[in-house]
């Protein structure tokens, strides 16, 4: 952030996102880069992390809130966005050390 000069507008957190400490209905936008279970490992089961995550941002996000997923598991993202009763859509896909992740939108209504 410091070489892009956004060092004292922009904080980065570390923080379990299925138990964000933030504010219901406090967040406009969110990005992450989401495990796919391949060159990151996850502990469990990959479509219930991403059902936990999105009720977790579900609830911080503010009406019509956006959030921009990076995912190489397109079904687990599907399954969980329709279970949380987010809106979706394919943006594009990438093509990342010879995996083809998707970026995603997600909208709270």
């Amino acid at each position: 952030m410091e070489n892009i000069g956004l060092h004292d507008h922009v904080k980065i957190q570390h923080w379990d996102a299925r138990h964000l400490p933030i504010d219901s209905g406090y967040v406009d936008k969110m990005v992450n880069n989401l495990p796919f279970g391949r060159q990151i490992a996850a502990d469990e089961n990959i479509a219930g992390l991403y059902y936990d995550v999105f009720k977790e941002m579900k609830r911080v996000l503010k009406k019509n809130g956006c959030i921009y997923c990076l995912t190489d598991a397109d079904a687990a993202l599907q399954t969980a966005a329709e279970r949380v009763q987010f809106s979706f859509s394919k943006e594009m896909t990438l093509s990342l050390k010879g995996l083809h992740p998707t970026l995603f939108s997600l909208k709270k209504q």
